[in-house]
């Protein structure tokens, strides 16, 4: 049985698409890159967090500027953020059979606290920032040698491709879920451990 379960939070436990497609249309245009219609946006939803910065062609320096405002503005819209349906059963389940819960975020780690506790989800054993949007391997293995953790120990749960390539980059195993930012298709094409398309599915794969 694995030890911990660690989850991406934002597309993952909680539902933000329609935060983040907001407050990306307002970032786009404000940096000069015009207006961004609803099909584009449902593009994206196909391309990795690079390929989505090649193609608005923002400069990579602007990136951490740009990183920084989605998370003040997720920040400021909290109380408008919901865990995705089933999820907080899912959750009561797996603390209750003995699993350890964690969250490893690029969004702030003061947000995720709030909007937990707006939602009165109280599950969690640690709760992890990573910063930027392009390192979470490495928060990854600073997160197993924190709690003396090996590869198999763990298993990491998130929505994007780049939750993907990091769970596959530090060798550790990794359920993706089709509920958040990326589509299904794509998704596959990356290979993980696990496709899962709704919450119940996950507590099966790791009790199976």
């Amino acid at each position: 049985m694995k030890k911990y379960i660690i989850f991406d939070f934002d597309g993952t436990l909680v539902d933000v698409l329609h935060i983040v497609e907001d407050i990306f249309k307002k970032i786009v245009k404000k940096y000069g890159y015009g207006d961004i219609t609803d099909k584009e946006i449902e593009s994206l939803r196909s391309m990795d967090a690079i390929e989505i910065i090649r193609s608005f062609k923002f400069p990579i320096w602007k990136i951490p500027k740009l990183s920084k405002a989605v998370r003040k503005q997720l920040a400021e819209r909290a109380n408008e953020t919901k865990p995705f349906k089933h999820i907080k059963e899912l959750l009561a389940t797996l603390k209750s059979k003995g699993f350890k819960l964690a969250i490893l975020t690029t969004n702030k780690k003061s947000t995720v606290k709030s909007i937990l506790k707006i939602n009165n989800i109280n599950y969690f054993d640690a709760i992890e920032s990573s910063g930027g949007i392009f390192n979470k391997s490495k928060y990854i293995i600073r997160f197993l040698k924190k709690n003396n953790l090996k590869n198999e120990d763990v298993v990491y749960i998130g929505d994007e491709i780049r939750d993907i390539k990091a769970a596959q980059d530090v060798g550790i195993e990794i359920i993706a879920v089709t509920w958040g930012l990326n589509k299904r298709d794509v998704l596959e094409k990356n290979n993980p451990d696990y496709l899962v398309d709704k919450p119940s599915q996950i507590f099966k794969v790791l009790t199976t």
